[in-house]
């Protein structure tokens, strides 16, 4: 009797365990919340991240593995990734988060996002009348500061997916 008391309890305690196992990963990042929720064709300021002021985000689209340039932040951010061994692909995008330098080197993050209904995008390939207006005071940037981050949302053209680009105002 207690072997099956002691073994349902276990397996009680697994169950308990891979449920919330599925829970967290089902999880959804407030930045990956935040852009799913955006229509095209808008700009919107970034939210849901909170850091401290002068940390920079620096978006990698798909089958990116570096940033472009020749910067000391892309300087920066590129030896960080290849110490990772980081290689781009097609189900991923990914935000580098650069914070302040407090003492030297400043800290930097690496998040990783499943790719959604959306693309994230660093130039913009196809222009239409409201997209235009959009960019009137929107400039596409690859990194970014945290407090002046802008999102655009616009047309995927044939994807019929929206294409998300970070930037700041003109």
């Amino acid at each position: 009797m207690k072997k099956f008391s002691v073994g349902l309890t276990a397996s009680s305690l697994v169950a308990v365990f891979l449920v919330a196992l599925g829970a967290c990963s089902d999880a959804r990042h407030p930045l990956d919340h935040q852009l799913s929720q955006i229509k095209p064709v808008t700009v919107v300021p970034l939210r849901g991240l909170e850091r401290p002021q002068g940390t920079l985000l620096c978006a990698l689209t798909p089958y990116q593995s570096a940033l472009s340039g020749d910067s000391e932040i892309t300087r920066l951010v590129n030896a960080f990734l290849k110490k990772k061994n980081f290689q781009g692909d097609e189900g991923h995008w990914s935000l580098v988060v650069v914070g302040p330098a407090a003492a030297g080197v400043p800290p930097i993050e690496h998040l990783i996002f499943k790719r959604a209904q959306y693309d994230v995008v660093t130039s913009l390939r196809r222009t239409d009348g409201p997209t235009e207006l959009a960019l009137t005071n929107f400039q596409p940037r690859e990194c970014v500061e945290i407090q002046q981050a802008l999102i655009l949302a616009n047309h995927g053209g044939a994807s019929n997916r929206t294409q998300i680009t970070f930037g700041t105002a003109k």
